[in-house]
């Protein structure tokens, strides 16, 4: 009888695995698509986990601090989030809360619940961010599918999406310009859609209006985007798909307005604030040149070879088209070739307006164009599905010589699946090349031992006061500490030259005589300054001050930051 029962569900089970070998065969691209989607959340989940420290000190400013000053009523309140700004007018105001809403939510969330925060709240927020991320491959491989026509491209897409090293470090992080791309690509996709059939539904809508009104209006430069896929796919005869996305758009920037009234009490205060900053005082944060961005994410990133080879396709792909004669039928308008000249207009048109090309000298951060670097790997992607196109009209009849002799290739006898190899081939070349880049160019986090100091003193029973020796950003970090905003943080920077005697008088002053103050974070690369003797003079004048003052240090963190605390 068991072996009769072990019989029926070996056949249940080879049933399955047939069915699913079936399907398979069947919808090869779907299936890669699935593996890589799994793959790529797994990356993304490793990278957030580990994301203790800071790629940029906004990633803590824009949202997370922010977010547990409304949960909990203790955090650093940046120029850009308040009110009034005495010294700058526009620096005030500048940023949309809706951002460190979100995050608030989960905080909240968790408190609810019952989660600790240290291990569980926070460690459910890096999460989160890594689904969010993953989010960005569907949403990108159904913008390309759709403007191209072609699954294939789209597929390649969403690999180039999925395993390429800074897209993913950089869009795990809880900065806005990252953090809306998902959700702003979908809502082109939705766009195209729309101005395809020429019809709207309430789903379109609802998507139009907050994945890319909202989406714009809390990060203005995400419009910049949208502009380029307008310029690139504007057709008179679609005035009114045109209108009803504006008016979405509207709808969009509603919502946000309305928010934002609510804390700030006047309305258009966050994008007139940030452009006006941007323009007058951007360059305060420092300079680069036009071709920073290409520098930086193409040369130095390894994408150079990638984007000659979609050049080099572009030529081909237009001299393809004119050949054909189909430039204003449907069917050209429809095809894969079509839509790449369409896909490198917008990359070339956002990368032009984000590089400034007008001016030489602006503030440019890698973060800020990384929906650049989006449209470029997409740009690559297709360019590259045609060349796998033309691979395989060209020695289609090899192909089948081959097919004959060895008959256990016989599966390439299918179109699609000798598509799918060199698909397969090309994504080993990619993984190849970003883990090789990522090892040469380096983990961008920092930081991270004096957020993990943070959150050991935080989890202490008996702090009153926290001093930290260090930049004034790290000082803002109740998102780690997480205590109430009667224990205050309070910093001094002794790396400073120009201020270095002052600091050195306040440090002093906080240890001898503000009580309140019983742990003082110190990390040790902190005391470095421009000389020697200065580095020497930084670290004994700081021993000496912990020493005569009662302090025994706790805990060392990775050899780089020590707790010391007040006996």
């Amino acid at each position: 009888m068991a072996d009769n029962e072990t019989s029926i569900k070996t056949d249940k089970n080879l049933g399955l695995l047939s069915r699913i070998s079936n399907w398979i065969k069947l919808n090869p691209n779907s299936a890669l698509y699935i593996l890589v989607l799994i793959i790529g959340f797994y990356i993304r989940l490793f990278l957030a986990l580990r994301a203790i420290g800071v790629y940029h000190p906004d990633e803590i400013f824009q949202s997370l601090e922010m977010a547990h000053l409304i949960v909990f009523d203790s955090g650093y309140t940046p120029p850009e989030f308040l009110k009034e700004n005495p010294n700058i007018e526009s620096y005030a105001a500048s940023r949309s809360w809706i951002f460190p809403l979100i995050f608030a939510a989960i905080m909240r969330f968790g408190e609810i619940i019952g989660l600790d925060y240290h291990n569980q709240t926070l460690p459910l927020i890096r999460i989160f961010l890594a689904i969010n991320s993953t989010l960005l491959i569907p949403a990108t491989r159904k913008f390309v599918s759709q403007l191209t026509h072609n699954d294939t491209a789209g597929v390649l897409s969403a690999i180039f999406v999925a395993f390429w090293w800074r897209l993913a470090e950089l869009t795990v992080r809880p900065l806005s310009n990252t953090f809306f791309l998902p959700m702003l690509f979908y809502g082109l996709f939705r766009m195209l859609v729309v101005m395809e059939t020429k019809k709207i539904s309430k789903y379109d809508h609802f998507i139009i209006a907050i994945f890319v009104g909202l989406s714009t209006y809390i990060r203005l430069d995400l419009g910049i985007v949208v502009f380029a896929v307008f310029i690139a796919t504007f057709h008179i005869r679609q005035y009114k798909q045109y209108f009803e996305i504006l008016s979405d758009g509207i709808t969009g920037w509603t919502i946000g307005i309305l928010v934002d009234y609510s804390y700030y009490d006047r309305i258009f205060t966050v994008p007139v604030n940030w452009l006006t900053f941007a323009l007058d005082h951007g360059d305060d944060f420092g300079v680069s040149d036009k071709y920073y961005y290409w520098n930086e994410l193409v040369i130095a990133d390894g994408l150079s070879n990638f984007a000659s080879i979609s050049f080099v396709i572009l030529f081909y792909t237009l001299a393809r088209i004119l050949i054909k004669s189909k430039i204003n039928s449907v069917d050209s308008v429809k095809s894969i070739e079509f839509g790449y000249v369409r896909l490198f207009v917008i990359t070339v048109i956002s990368w032009l307006i984000s590089s400034s090309v007008w001016d030489n000298e602006t503030h440019k951060e890698i973060r800020f164009n990384t929906s650049g670097l989006v449209l470029l790997l997409l740009t690559i992607a297709v360019a590259l599905t045609l060349f796998i196109e033309f691979v395989d009209e060209s020695f289609d009849a090899d192909i089948k010589l081959i097919v004959i002799k060895y008959s256990n290739l016989g599966f390439l006898k299918n179109t699609q699946w000798r598509k799918l190899v060199l698909v397969i081939g090309i994504t080993l070349l990619l993984a190849n090349q970003s883990v090789a880049y990522q090892d040469r160019r380096g983990y961008v986090e920092s930081f991270d031992d004096v957020n993990l100091a943070l959150a050991y003193v935080g989890q202490q029973s008996n702090v009153t006061g926290v001093i930290l020796v260090g930049l004034w950003f790290l000082a803002g970090s109740y998102t780690y500490l997480h205590l109430g905003p009667e224990v205050i943080i309070e910093y001094t920077n002794l790396r400073d030259p120009g201020s270095f005697s002052y600091n050195q008088q306040r440090l002093r002053t906080l240890i001898s005589d503000w009580t309140e103050g019983n742990y003082l974070i110190l990390p040790l690369y902190q005391l470095i300054n421009t000389t020697a003797d200065q580095l020497i003079s930084n670290e004994q004048f700081v021993l000496d001050l912990l020493n005569n003052n009662d302090f025994t240090m706790q805990k060392s963190i990775d050899g780089r930051t020590e707790v010391w605390a007040r006996n």
